[in-house]
């Protein structure tokens, strides 16, 4: 299962977008999702799954 949610991050750019908040960003997994640029509005609770 790991395997699966780290490449799910890495094709979402999650990694992309903490990094360049730097290291003491706190986004929240709405936060992540506005920066992903989806509309979908259950992307929020699928990323605190993920996350």
């Amino acid at each position: 299962m790991l395997p699966l949610t780290v490449q799910s991050a890495v094709e979402l750019g999650i990694f992309d977008i903490l990094a360049k908040e730097g290291k003491d960003a706190k986004l929240s997994a709405n936060d992540i999702a506005v920066k992903i640029g989806s509309k979908n509005p259950e992307v929020p609770t699928m990323l605190n799954r993920l996350l």
